[in-house]
Order: structure tokens, then C-alpha cells, then sequence
């Protein structure tokens, strides 16, 4: 809030007295703008210390009679007020006025910096910053690869280097975790919690991929899939039907983002291998009814993934707790298993997946209630969950979600299977 301390001129005794509406002026760190007027002169300049040069500068708006002085501002984000005196010059009058300008500091903003960092295999430490303007604070997570969370002994602007000491990733596979801190001034977060997430690629390569693919190829009987979806392993990973590869970054080189298997003739179980695919986008295996087993239980180790799709195989169990790992996931698709197909209950984790766009779990046996947090995902457009055993009340949160009126209810929610359904449905 703008405190704004007004103060009088004297008017001149003649007819054009020059004044100006206050002779102070407080902002606060997060203010970006300030006006004031200026009465009875057309020119007239204000000038800045160049120390102030940095987070204050001015724009002069000319109308008839009352011009706008405009005081610009950069967020002051340490916890110092910081001061200038700039004077106002009227070369029509012959006058000066000093303007004391102070913008309030940040006595309770605490963050590290960069949000999120991204790095190679080998890589044993990062650079990071905190700022620090908190006198209470304590790393509340550190993940066991980060062996060393060191923090200089001096700050400038409450800016503290921060060295991270890592354990190098020597597994095929990235690893992702987060640094939390809680400050006792944070007031970024409701819950007193700030986080840097770390992603560490692996060391594996294209070439182990390859032979994960020819593992999942001659599991899932490759050689008796349509003809015109085989894969000739004796070629390049290029050529094999719905592989699809990219370079990752110059360090990485190019890894597997796609493995797009609709209706090529699947013969076999759900491929646990998959999970050596660590930097996969898109997992399509839907359309080939002689594909069982279950999904991999260590599914969510492929955070990557924005696109799955099952539906129309005759894979059962229930879905894996880490499913709900999958953040990054636009498209879900697992439906029509069956009534002996895919089971339990459509776990709450499904609400982290906070992308979700298309959520299809419809013509399964799913059991249970209907979880709350589905209907709290914000981006969902079409959601069907049809032709199930599901029971209880449709929750609220669905009713209050914006889609609501998309998702189509009594056609793609409230048909369950004989015997099931929810009771706050039409009859």
C-alpha cells in the first residue's frame, strides 16, 4: 500500500504560481508506478541521482495547466528501503522542489533461484542462489544423491551463493527430486515451503534403448504382428514402425520419445521394459486385444510422459500408486478391458496429474467411489468414466468444475454397470 504525505505550496502571488501535489512520496517493493501532478508550468524536468538511476525513472505526461509526473519503480526485492531526493526544475517560474522518494524493502521474501535446474549425469556441482531475508530457516528435504546444501558466509543484497554438492547419476535412468526449504517469512508459499526441483539425466544411450526395444519387440511376439508393423532388427531404430527418437541436448544426444504401437498385432504382457526408456513422451499400446498382464507398478518413473494410451487390450489389475507421478501427462486412455479387465479403485493420485486434458477410463471394472480430486483438475475437457462398478454420490468438486458442462454426464459418468451407480445421477 502507498503511503502518500501530502504537503502545501505556497502560491505565488502571481497569477501562474507553479506547485506540485507532494513533496514525498513511499511506495512499497512490489509498487511500479506513481503519479503525482504538477500545476502551472510546461517546463519543467526532474532530475535523479545516478545511484538511483538503477530502480527509479520518470515519465512526464503534458496536458493544460495539470501535467502528471509518472514515478516508474523496479521491484525492490531485498530487504533495504532504499531513498533518493530528486528535484523538480521549473525553468518558467525560476523554481526547484525537492521530492524525497523512498521505496519500502522486503522484509519477508525468501526464494532460491533458479525455480528448477536441469542437469547432465556427470555433473558433481551447481551453482544456485537464496535470498535470504528470513532469520528463521532449515532445509526441510535434501535428496541423498545431494550431498553437500553449503551456503556462503556473506550475501550481497541478501543474495547468498549456494554450492551444491552432487553425486554423479551413473544409472540409465534421470532421477528427479527437490531441495525444500521452510522459512519462517516465506511468503510465497501458504505453507511456509519453498522448493528447487532437480532433474539429473542418466548415462544411459540410444544404443541401450535399442536393445530394450528389441527386449519389448520379441516379448510382445513381434514376428507375428501385421506385416507391414514389423521391425527388421538388423536396421537402423529409425525404420522400426512407431519408434519415434530425438536429441535430447548436445550432452544426451538423441534418446526414444515415442513408442506407438496401436493395432500393429500386440501378443503378450503390459512391457515392464518400458521403464528403460527414461525421456518417453508417448506410450501408444492401444487396440491390441491379445496384449495382458498389468501396468508396470514402476510406471512413474517415466515423468516425461504427456500421452498414454491402453484402452482396447485385455490388461487387468489395478492401477499403480505411481501413476499419479505422471505431472507432465495430457492424455490418459484406459478403457474397455472389459468387466474382467482393469480393477480397484480409480486411486486420488490421479488428481496430481494436473495436466490432464483427456481422462478415459470408461468400460472397465472399476470399483469404489469416484475420487474428489479428479474433479478439482482444472484443464480436463473430457472425462468418461462409463460402464463401471463405481457407487456413491458424483462429488461436488465436479459439479463446480469449469468442464462441467463438457464432460456430457449422463452419458460419460452416470451409466455405470447393472447393479452400480451413483446416486446423485437422473434417473
Amino acid at each position: 500500500m502507498l503511503s502518500l504525505f501530502i504537503s502545501s505550496c505556497k502560491k505565488d502571488e502571481e497569477k501562474n504560481y507553479f506547485s506540485i501535489e507532494t513533496n514525498k512520496v513511499t511506495v512499497d517493493a512490489d509498487d511500479l508506478t506513481r503519479k503525482i501532478w504538477v500545476k502551472n508550468s510546461e517546463n519543467w524536468t526532474l532530475d535523479v541521482d545516478d545511484s538511483a538511476k538503477e530502480w527509479l525513472s520518470f515519465e512526464k505526461i503534458m496536458t493544460s495547466g495539470v501535467d502528471t509526473l509518472v514515478m516508474k519503480f523496479k521491484n525492490n526485492d531485498v530487504v533495504k528501503d532504499r531513498s533518493t531526493m530528486a528535484m523538480l526544475r521549473d525553468t518558467d517560474n525560476d523554481k526547484e522542489f525537492d521530492i524525497d522518494v523512498t521505496q519500502n524493502g522486503s522484509p519477508k521474501l525468501f526464494y532460491i533461484s533458479p525455480e528448477d535446474i536441469f542437469l547432465e549425469a556427470g555433473k558433481t556441482e551447481e551453482k544456485v542462489f537464496l535470498m535470504n531475508n528470513s532469520d528463521e530457516y532449515k532445509v526441510d528435504h535434501l535428496p541423498i544423491w545431494v550431498k553437500n546444501f553449503e551456503v556462503s558466509d556473506e550475501a550481497v543484497d541478501f543474495k547468498y551463493d549456494v554450492t551444491l554438492t552432487l553425486e554423479p547419476n551413473t544409472s540409465l535412468n534421470f532421477r528427479k527430486d527437490s531441495i525444500v526449504l521452510i522459512s519462517k517469512w516465506n511468503v510465497l508459499d501458504a505453507e511456509n515451503r519453498y522448493k528447487l526441483d532437480i532433474v539429473q539425466l542418466g548415462v544411459g544411450s540410444l544404443e541401450a534403448e535399442k536393445e530394450t526395444l528389441k527386449t519389448i519387440y520379441q516379448n510382445l511376439n513381434g514376428a507375428s504382428w501385421k506385416e507391414e508393423c514389423r521391425w527388421d532388427l538388423t536396421k537402423d531404430i529409425s525404420t522400426w514402425k512407431g519408434v519415434s527418437i530425438e536429441k535430447i541436448s548436445s550432452g544426451v544426444g538423441e534418446r526414444v520419445v515415442a513408442l506407438q504401437l496401436t493395432d500393429v498385432g500386440i501378443d503378450g504382457e503390459f512391457p515392464s521394459e518400458i521403464i528403460n526408456l527414461p525421456y518417453l513422451k508417448s506410450l501408444w499400446l492401444d487396440n491390441n486385444k491379445s496384449m495382458t498382464g498389468s501396468i508396470t507398478t514402476d510406471i512413474g518413473k517415466l515423468s516425461l510422459l504427456e500421452s498414454v494410451r491402453l484402452g482396447d487390450t485385455s490388461i487387468s489389475g489395478a492401477i499403480p500408486e505411481s501413476i499419479s507421478l505422471l505431472t507432465n501427462i495430457t492424455q490418459f486412455s484406459l478403457c474397455n478391458t472389459g468387466e474382467n479387465g482393469v480393477s480397484g479403485n480409480i486411486i486420488g493420485g490421479i488428481g496430481n496429474m494436473t495436466n490432464l486434458v483427456y481422462l478415459d477410463l470408461s468400460n472397465n471394472a472399476f470399483g469404489g467411489e469416484l475420487p474428489e480430486s479428479i474433479g478439482l483438475l482444472s484443464k480436463i475437457l473430457t472425462l468418461n468414466v462409463s460402464k463401471n462398478k463405481l457407487t456413491g454420490e458424483i462429488p461436488a468438486s465436479y459439479k463446480e468444475n469449469y468442464s462441467w458442462g463438457y464432460w456430457e454426464i449422463e452419458k460419460n459418468v452416470c451409466p455405470q454397470r447393472e447393479g452400480f451407480g451413483f446416486t446423485n445421477c437422473t434417473k
